[in-house]
């Protein structure tokens, strides 16, 4: 734009340096020349004022333009920055995770392990009772022939 800018005040310049040197060659020429000089300078003119208008479209143009881009480079740095908020965010919400899953994996090893150990404790108990009735078996045999011989002496 600075340079647009320099470069308007420039062609201004060569606009007020031809109006000089046109009236000097009036001056210097007569009414004869002043005719011919006048409307070779009104078309530079026209011609100048036309580039001067093109080229201060362009520039509102750009200027309009940079706004634009200014604008969605403000609202793509507010999504990044929401974006990162829900980033960090999310990133608690896994740790937290991670520590419950730590701690729901602790408990699930000591539950196999209470379960290991009750069933070696059911295990024990199962031969526990099989031995003790097959010692009730053999005591209720021992019990029946002593009834059977103590009846027989009798």
């Amino acid at each position: 734009l600075e340079r647009q800018y320099l470069e308007l005040q420039q062609l201004l310049a060569d606009q007020a340096l031809l109006v000089n040197q046109s009236n000097q060659n009036i001056i210097k020429s007569g009414s004869g020349g002043v005719l011919k000089n006048e409307g070779k300078l009104r078309e530079k003119i026209a011609k100048l004022q036309k580039d001067l208008n093109e080229k201060l479209r362009n520039e509102v143009k750009l200027a309009a333009e940079a706004a634009e881009s200014s604008k969605e480079i403000s609202q793509l740095n507010e999504e990044k920055s929401s974006h990162e908020a829900t980033i960090a965010t999310l990133n608690v919400e896994i740790h937290r995770c991670n520590e419950i899953i730590t701690h729901l994996t602790n408990e699930l090893e000591e539950s196999k392990s209470r379960t290991r150990l009750a069933e070696a404790q059911f295990d024990g108990l199962k031969d526990a009772i099989r031995s003790l009735q097959e010692e009730n078996e053999e005591k209720s045999k021992l019990n029946q022939r002593l009834l059977d011989e103590t009846i027989a002496e009798k």
